[in-house]
């Protein structure tokens, strides 16, 4: 939905709609920084006993495209639910 029609389309409807996938979105996100961490808790070690710089490079980069995601969704939220009482008034 939001590839097609941009972010905006993430506030559509009344609030509960809006909230739903809002915390659909954050749980997903936020189970697959969860995922990431560990795979990086455990692929770092191993990078860093054998050098191998790629991996060391991908983990940490999936970490940071995850947590920019978490922040990009919260900031959105946030700047949704502002507006959305600002047009209700």
């Amino acid at each position: 939905m939001v590839q097609r029609y941009g972010f905006e389309a993430m506030d559509r409807g009344g609030p509960f709609q809006r909230g739903a996938r809002y915390l659909s979105v954050a749980v997903t996100t936020l189970a697959g920084l969860i995922v990431s961490v560990q795979l990086v808790a455990l692929a770092l070690p191993w990078a860093f006993k054998t050098q191998n710089t790629p991996t060391q490079v991908l983990s940490v980069l999936l970490v940071v495209a995850l947590v920019a995601t978490l922040y990009r969704i919260l900031t959105a939220a946030r700047e949704g639910y502002l507006h959305g009482s600002e047009q209700q008034r």
